[in-house]
């Protein structure tokens, strides 16, 4: 096991850092891509997250001293997604959708997410033993919820 991993693209460094600063912190869309699985969602660069056309502000995510308008994507592991089901609540909050499909793997609930104006689903990885999970079935209406710190900006 290393403690400090060089990822190159094309005969460069892409990243240069421990495996958890690769997993938690990628430099750019290549080392998110890379190491584990991540949702991207493609727009622009807003105030407070990111203009995707046809849903509007994506919130949360840092912007990092990125420029509005700049083409960007938010990057988001499954795993760090909250579902909850959909119903009221504070305002702005999460991306409401269907659930697609439901994966059992005994440890975790695999979910894809179907919300209209993106083009593929948002998965969510969700430990299989909370307390507080809600008794999830397809085609429910359910709300994807993340924090600020589990949100990044990438632009390349």
């Amino acid at each position: 096991m290393a403690d400090r991993i060089a990822l190159m693209n094309q005969g460069q460094i892409a990243q240069l850092g421990s495996p958890r600063a690769l997993y938690e912190e990628p430099a750019n869309r290549f080392v998110a891509d890379f190491i584990g699985l991540m949702n991207l969602i493609e727009g622009r660069v807003a105030p407070g997250g990111l203009a995707v056309e046809g849903l509007g502000r994506v919130l949360p995510a840092s912007h990092d001293g990125l420029p509005a308008g700049a083409p960007a994507a938010l990057a988001i592991r499954p795993e760090r997604v909250r579902v909850r089901p959909a119903g009221p609540a504070p305002a702005g909050d999460g991306l409401v959708g269907l659930v697609e499909s439901i994966a059992y793997l005994g440890q975790d609930l695999i979910l894809h997410v179907h919300i209209a104006g993106l083009p593929r689903p948002l998965v969510a990885r969700l430990g299989a033993g909370q307390e507080s999970l809600p008794d999830m079935t397809e085609g429910a209406s359910v709300a994807c919820e993340w924090t600020v710190e589990r949100a990044r900006l990438l632009t390349n």
